[in-house]
């Protein structure tokens, strides 16, 4: 079933219930109007097809003003034209092609990395285009360019946003340093090491001074020309794309960091940019299926919430609780958690199923190691931070999660701070553990709390809805959770499905306290070359970045976490050389 007849399959099977919600749709986007400084957030739920509506709906308004002369649209002329923002590349180029097939015109022009390069000296030619989209990252950074900024927006009326787009946070830690340092020549080392060093001295004193979970304020400071002078140098290199990315976010961090107050957790210093604000049009809008779950939304004060009623019903979905703490912190003290997982899943699956295993970045190369060795068939791994939006497994039955959402503890009154323009003065940064929930920890502040419980919560919906998208499968969801709270409430947003049995999770611990905080020089060779882009890496070097001796080298090399990267093909080591192959782990299985 392609994306055209789902529409056709939930208006058979909803009646005027759907209808009725695509024609609310489309009087936001083609007849309302929120004013400039305010964004309406429409929650209607992940799988109901808004994305693929929305451009049906500014197909068919712009053919039914067929003018295919160029003034019409660079005139007021009481037309509206469109400004359209979509998380990744590929769904830019897939609205295009829709946009312009139901209008019968070629209205709508993509702006990505590929061809900026042909409009940033012509930016008055966005104004022949009635339909701009653009990229997530690139609306944030129109909005700390005011001069290219309004170029976008000239005569423009509406601006959709589709999918969250929170401000950023940006953090700083020893593996940012270590990133840098991979891509700049050494004769800039010590540049790096100056612009790094009020942060390093933070991170020491607060090391020192941390007790107990409670989250530190601070506030590094550095003279404004080491930034200015750091920048110059490392802009007169070349890089290649990834690089460049790199680079770039590692200068916002910089920024952000230096002129406002951070929180330190774990290592990590971590801030915003509190210049960084949305910017709208005459009318704003928000496509979010989790716009009532995240409770970031509530305490905007520049969002207004549509509510919607949920309309699909899951009666054909089966939810099983796994009730385990998965966080990596409980994860990292067992023996067998990926093994016993493997076998859960393969209890569980039919040889028609087809799986996704949701999991955590840094746990996929472990868990791929498991299913491969297990030969577990059908089954594809994906990550949180690299599913919302995506529809690669719409088409599948079975979905397991199997790792906590991975988000700093510190974001969130961060979070906070961003959406109520508020500073986080007197607010208690201290969590506290739950009395009864061996394990949990929550923030005392009540309003950092609601928000923390409202992301997991959404991160955990999405997971889910990646699968069985037209709704015309039986379809099992296993959710390894240790929090009854957190999946009695995910429940909540799964109109009509079954409760399944609960599944019993049989792991081994290991018999010594393990700290899963102190990782070996194997756990921290890893998380280092996961850090970096593609590319050839004198072994000497790596060596010395993560600070392993160079007679325990060649031992680390043949550890089974390094051997894992081997064999899923992301490095290759050479006498001389590590060579990284993926930017990530990049790693799925999927046999048919």
């Amino acid at each position: 079933m392609n994306d055209y007849n789902t529409h056709e399959h939930f208006a058979k099977v909803y009646g005027e219930e759907y209808v009725s919600k695509i024609k609310l749709l489309e009087s936001r986007i083609v007849e309302n109007e929120t004013g400039e400084d305010l964004f309406m957030v429409l929650p209607m739920e992940a799988g109901i097809g808004k994305s693929l509506q929305t451009d049906r709906i500014i197909g068919g308004y712009l053919s039914q003003n067929n003018q295919e002369e160029s003034e019409l649209w660079t005139s007021q002329g009481g037309y509206r034209r469109f400004l359209i923002v979509k998380q990744f590349v590929e769904d830019v180029q897939a609205s295009i092609e829709r946009i312009n097939q139901c209008s019968g015109l070629d209205v709508a022009l993509g702006i990505t990395s590929e061809n900026w390069g042909r409009y940033k000296d012509n930016l008055e030619s966005l104004a022949f285009h009635p339909v701009i989209i653009i990229t997530h990252e690139r609306y944030l950074r129109l909005a700390q360019d005011a001069f290219t900024r309004e170029y976008f927006m000239e005569g423009r009326h509406t601006l959709i946003i589709d999918e969250a787009l929170h401000i950023p946070t940006f953090s700083f830690s020893e593996i940012e340093y270590r990133k840098m340092q991979s891509i700049l020549p050494i004769s800039l080392h010590g540049d790096l090491l100056a612009v790094c060093k009020g942060l390093f001295k933070e991170l020491n004193r607060l090391e020192q001074q941390k007790s107990g979970n409670l989250l530190l304020k601070c506030e590094p400071k550095i003279k404004p020309d080491t930034i200015s002078q750091f920048k110059s140098k490392i802009e007169a290199q070349t890089y290649d794309l990834e690089q460049f990315n790199t680079v770039r976010k590692f200068c916002d961090m910089l920024d952000a960091i230096y002129a406002n107050k951070c929180l330190y957790n774990n290592g990590r210093l971590t801030s915003f940019n509190s210049e960084l604000r949305r910017w709208g049009l005459r009318n704003n809008i928000i496509l979010d299926a989790n716009g009532e779950i995240d409770q970031q939304y509530l305490y905007d004060v520049g969002i207004v919430i549509d509510r919607q009623t949920q309309i699909i019903t899951h009666e054909n979905w089966t939810l099983h609780h796994v009730p385990f703490n998965s966080s990596m912190s409980n994860i990292r003290r067992t023996e067998d958690y990926f093994p016993q997982m493997c076998k859960l899943i393969e209890e569980h699956k039919s040889e028609s199923d087809k799986t996704l295993i949701v999991t955590q970045l840094k746990a996929e190369v472990e868990l791929l190691s498991h299913l491969q060795g297990n030969d577990i068939q059908n089954v594809d791994v994906a990550h949180f931070g690299d599913i919302v939006g995506k529809n690669y497994w719409r088409n599948y039955t079975q979905v397991w999660i199997i790792a906590n959402p991975l988000i700093p503890m510190e974001v969130y009154p961060l979070r906070w701070s961003i959406a109520t323009q508020q500073k986080i003065t007197n607010h208690s940064l201290q969590m506290i553990a739950e009395k009864g929930k061996k394990g949990k920890f929550v923030f005392k502040n009540a309003d950092f709390e609601a928000i923390r419980f409202g992301c997991v919560i959404s991160e955990l919906y999405q997971a889910i809805k990646r699968i069985n998208r037209d709704n015309t499968k039986e379809a099992e969801v296993f959710v390894v959770h240790g929090d009854s709270d957190v999946f009695n409430e995910l429940r909540k947003h799964l109109k009509g499905i079954r409760l399944g049995d609960p599944i019993q999770l049989d792991v081994k611990y290991h018999k010594t306290d393990v700290n899963p905080l102190k990782k070996d020089k194997a756990d921290q060779l890893v998380d280092y070359i996961l850090t970096l882009p593609q590319g050839e890496y004198d072994k000497g070097l790596v060596r010395e970045a993560v600070g392993i001796d160079k007679s325990n080298f060649a031992r680390i090399l043949k550890n089974d976490k390094i051997q894992r990267l081997q064999s899923a093909g992301i490095i290759e080591v050479t006498t001389r050389k590590i060579m990284k192959k993926t930017s990530g782990t990049g790693v799925r299985v999927l046999s048919s």
